[in-house]
């Protein structure tokens, strides 16, 4: 299966990896991608800072938020890529799930019961990602 691993600063959005780590050791085939989304300046900060500086930090902050799970994941032998993005969450998080074709989101952030947490399908997320852009 292949998942997609939406990552923010929080130690909660790592919680998935423990569960990937289970079943890679249980020999299941597992492919991840980990997805972490950046903001976008408001035009006042954007004036006063270059363009290669917001990039240079929003790339750097993706690395370091990737790291724990990256690391986690090679030692279990889990084949993963890592995807930085820019923008609004749920509608990056849509798109990515899309064009990776991801059979389920996994998130641990927290934010949602336990069933939801772990187990968000693809399809779902894109449609919560619609209607969330939509308000």
């Amino acid at each position: 299966m292949k998942y997609l691993i939406p990552l923010d600063s929080s130690q909660a959005s790592l919680a998935p990896i423990e569960q990937l780590e289970r079943s890679a050791h249980r020999g299941a085939q597992l492919e991840v991608v980990l997805l972490n989304v950046q903001p976008r300046f408001n035009r006042h900060i954007s004036q006063f800072t270059r363009k290669i500086d917001r990039d240079a930090w929003r790339a750097e902050r993706s690395r370091r938020i990737m790291a724990e799970a990256a690391g986690r994941l090679s030692r279990a032998g889990i084949p993963f890529r890592q995807v930085a993005e820019i923008g609004d969450r749920a509608e990056r998080i849509a798109a990515v799930a899309a064009s990776e074709r991801v059979d389920l989101v996994l998130r641990g952030d927290g934010r949602q019961d336990a069933l939801e947490r772990y187990a968000f399908p693809a399809g779902i997320a894109g449609l919560a990602a619609l209607i969330l852009a939509a308000d």
